[in-house]
């Protein structure tokens, strides 16, 4: 049997474009809810990661505020002393 032939007698192969895009848009709507929950999942993921960077974030500049601080008043002893001399 000729390919031909088996496209004609198989009901389920579209036989126009017509029917081709039925199909098609059908095939759509049962996949987008699926489409969008893993959308949404995946933004999901990616709030929790932005949130725990920011978080990394937030210690990081405190840690980094504080040793600053250190860092000013070591020069200030610093200049002290020197004007005392």
């Amino acid at each position: 049997m000729s390919n031909t032939n088996y496209f004609k007698l198989n009901k389920n192969f579209p036989q126009n474009t017509t029917s081709s895009l039925k199909v098609h848009d059908s095939a759509l709507k049962a996949i987008r809810p699926y489409l969008c929950s893993s959308k949404d999942d995946a933004l999901s993921v990616d709030v929790e990661i932005v949130t725990n960077y920011l978080q990394l974030l937030e210690k990081q500049w405190a840690r980094f505020c504080g040793a600053q601080q250190e860092v000013e008043l070591s020069c200030a002893e610093d200049s002290l002393e020197m004007e005392e001399d």
